[in-house]
């Protein structure tokens, strides 16, 4: 599990090579602006019934 916005692993847990750790850090870092952007919104809309998936 990685911390916002530091990018630091608080928790570990499987056998992942660094190699992995760093595919998955890569992923976050891409991704983070629309971690924050949708959490600031409350979460993702799914289809016209207003339905909130929060992840």
């Amino acid at each position: 599990m990685f911390e916002l916005p530091s990018y630091e692993i608080v928790e570990k847990e499987g056998k992942y090579t660094d190699k992995e750790i760093e595919e998955f850090r890569e992923t976050v870092e891409k991704g983070a602006h629309l971690f924050f952007k949708y959490a600031r919104e409350g979460g993702l809309r799914f289809g016209l019934q207003n339905q909130v998936a929060v992840y």
